[in-house]
């Protein structure tokens, strides 16, 4: 009898562990439930880690690619500035030279005057060098303490619908007296391709009343001046016209003015136009002479970019 008490004792005991280790057991499931969602946070976590590294590593490489490019950019800015350098040096030379030598002896003999035409059109040669890579711009208005690189970046962007940015060096107005109201101002690109695109644009309705010219020398500018009528109306011919620094070329030929060459000839068809027709009456006369007039520069003082 006493051992089966005994056996009795240790069953109870048994069933009592037992039961303990099926509330451990609640216990441990309890647990693990609670740790699925953890674990799958975790996971996300993981996840978004990997995103994260993922996309600084391509930021890196995109920084990489941007300090590469801006490297390469000063690196031509440098050589840009350097050229500038060595045309105005070589300008400067030349127009010492020609101080030197004196133009009052140098006319005494023919070979002496082909020396001065040769000397003065290496000099405009080396300032239109020196001006190929800038435009005007005309009819922005004149603010006090303004900066003209901000203004023109704004005209570029709300009047010529230019989103990107366009590389600039100098920007600056014109000294002297304001002209209705407002210097030009001239700005050098640092990349032809984007002076082009820009030149292009001007000639767009929504570049007007302002103007966008390329820079010349006073000399070229004012025989290009003498070119506008004729290459107006070759246009209106339907002709193909280009005007090159001061040269205009029609249908792939230069055209020479009546008034260079001397020739009436009326055979002649490098000669002017109006003076190769005898058959023009008064009214075609007075109509081409019209023509001839240089086309305004799109500026309007009553119609200026903020």
């Amino acid at each position: 009898m006493k051992v089966i008490t005994t056996v009795d004792n240790k069953v109870k005991k048994i069933e009592t562990k037992l039961s303990k280790l099926d509330a451990v057991q609640a216990e441990v499931n309890t647990i693990a439930l609670r740790l699925c969602p953890l674990e799958r946070a975790l996971k996300e976590t993981q996840a978004k880690y990997t995103e994260i590294e993922n996309s600084v590593t391509d930021l890196s490489n995109i920084c990489d690619g941007v300090k590469e490019r801006i490297d390469r950019e000063a690196r031509e800015l440098d050589s840009i500035k350097r050229e500038c350098i060595e045309n105005k040096s070589e300008i400067k030379e030349l127009k010492e030279g020609v101080g030197r030598i004196g133009i009052e002896n140098l006319t005494k003999t023919n070979g002496d005057k082909d020396k001065i035409e040769q000397l003065r059109d290496d000099i405009t040669d080396l300032r239109c060098r020196s001006m190929k890579s800038n435009l005007i711009f005309t009819g922005l208005t004149y603010n006090r303490n303004e900066n003209c690189e901000e203004k023109l970046r704004n005209f570029l962007y709300h009047a010529l619908e230019i989103e990107h940015f366009v590389e600039l060096g100098n920007v600056h107005r014109f000294k002297g007296k304001l002209q209705n109201g407002a210097r030009p101002i001239v700005a050098r690109f640092l990349y032809h391709n984007k002076l082009e695109m820009v030149l292009k644009l001007g000639y767009m309705p929504r570049a007007k009343p302002f103007g966008i010219k390329e820079q010349f020398p006073e000399e070229i500018e004012k025989n290009r001046q003498k070119m506008y009528g004729v290459m107006k109306r070759a246009k209106q011919e339907g002709r193909h016209v280009s005007l090159v620094r001061d040269k205009l070329y029609i249908e792939g030929e230069l055209y020479i003015p009546a008034y260079v060459t001397g020739d009436q000839d009326p055979t002649n068809t490098r000669q002017s136009p109006m003076a190769s027709d005898p058959q023009r009456t008064p009214s075609q006369t007075q109509n081409v002479r019209q023509a001839n007039k240089r086309p305004k520069t799109g500026y309007s003082p009553n119609s200026n970019l903020e």
